[in-house]
């Protein structure tokens, strides 16, 4: 049987190792509270909603630091470039028909800027390779639901030769612009058509994303699910899933 003096000192040494672990518990809780400065606080942003109406740009306007062309689209009459405007967007008639006024979708825009940065490289883009392209997708199927396209298909059947183009301008105007009232989008970064509300093109990360992603204003990037795992920042809709 141990004497009194080994019991005291045994629970002491417990103690001790007890108070340790409390420390240690404590100090990694405020580290990691320290690497996720935003916890609990919604960040998210759509940098896909923050084009300006114009632009100030003091050389060609053809990268994105000019902000109509970051968006897709041509610059317009209330913009103050200096110097000849080398916006390729100015262009987009050649896909979209005479006289309509769309924007490039942030996709559409990525490939064609990755295509060649040129009024030339754009209007080089054979479209009907770019028709076959859309209509080839293995969503084909699904795009068959939509009515709008539904309709456009429809109108196709038995079309004249000389229409033919304009035709296809218009299920570029559904499928590649930024036209409000469309539906779907074609993502050249997976290969496929979408609907908006099963993804979407960040252009600030310059991808597509699932519904689920979204981006952090805080960190600049794209999170996936409610909660940021950079910063523990949330998602708008994050308290709907508490």
């Amino acid at each position: 049987m141990p004497d009194s003096s080994d019991c005291d000192t045994e629970d002491t040494s417990t103690s001790t190792t007890q108070g340790s672990s409390s420390d240690d518990s404590d100090y990694d809780f405020a580290k990691l509270a320290s690497k996720m400065p935003m916890r609990g606080k919604v960040t998210e942003r759509d940098p896909n909603f923050e084009k300006k109406n114009k632009c100030k740009c003091d050389e060609s306007c053809s990268s994105r630091t000019c902000s109509c062309y970051k968006y897709g689209s041509g610059c317009n009459s209330n913009c103050s470039c200096v110097g000849p405007c080398g916006n390729m967007f100015q262009h987009l008639d050649y896909f979209f028909g005479d006289g309509e006024k769309c924007n490039a979708n942030p996709c559409f825009a990525k490939w064609l800027i990755e295509n060649g940065n040129s009024e030339t490289a754009l209007k080089s883009v054979n479209r009907e390779d770019l028709r076959k392209r859309i209509l080839e997708c293995d969503s084909y199927e699904d795009l068959l639901e939509d009515k709008d396209f539904k309709k456009w298909k429809k109108e196709g059947k038995n079309i004249p030769l000389d229409q033919e183009l304009a035709h296809s301008q218009k299920l570029f105007r559904m499928i590649l612009s930024d036209e409000l009232d469309s539906q779907l989008f074609y993502s050249f970064c997976q290969g496929d058509v979408f609907n908006i509300d099963n993804g979407w093109h960040c252009v600030t990360c310059q991808s597509c994303q699932e519904w689920r992603e979204w981006h952090c204003g805080y960190c600049d990037k794209c999170a996936y699910g409610t909660t940021c795992e950079r910063c523990g920042g949330r998602s708008e809709v994050s308290s709907f899933f508490s």
